[in-house]
């Protein structure tokens, strides 16, 4: 069983994204064989897992325990980078996605540092082709 933590903006984030991509990807996540997609689940957290300190906590264990994490970098967010960076400490595998769209809004910062660590950046028109990379990187994790 593989796991895999989906970081992205939704603070900041159009509704349209937070409320129907966001959710569409993570379905067709759980749909592959054999994943278990890290989540943040009221019911499983509790109450109590409304505090700052909690959801930082559940996002830096899901960050760093994950078998893969999956980065969307449509938009904007601290939190995102925080992710990433922690990822970055654990040296476990990453994949990083953007929209293909004419106004590349991904910081030099984030460029900057997938050039650094040879990382590609993979550019989506749809959730389909997110899940492509995600199967291939599973089998190579296997």
């Amino acid at each position: 069983m593989s796991t895999i933590y989906v970081g992205m903006a939704l603070t900041a984030a159009p509704v349209e994204f937070r409320d129907t991509f966001q959710y569409e990807l993570k379905a067709k996540l759980r749909q592959l064989p054999d994943v278990e997609v890290l989540d943040f689940s009221w019911t499983k957290h509790g109450p109590e897992a409304n505090s700052n300190i909690s959801v930082y906590q559940l996002d830096k264990e899901h960050a760093e325990t994950a078998d893969l994490c999956v980065f969307i970098l449509d938009y904007p967010s601290l939190g995102l980078g925080m992710e990433m960076m922690m990822r970055d400490r654990v040296q476990k595998p990453s994949l990083f996605f953007v929209r293909k769209e004419p106004m590349n809004r991904t910081s030099r910062m984030i460029l900057g540092y997938l050039e650094q660590t040879e990382q590609p950046l993979h550019f989506y028109e749809s959730t389909d082709e997110i899940i492509l990379e995600v199967t291939r990187a599973i089998v190579i994790l296997a």
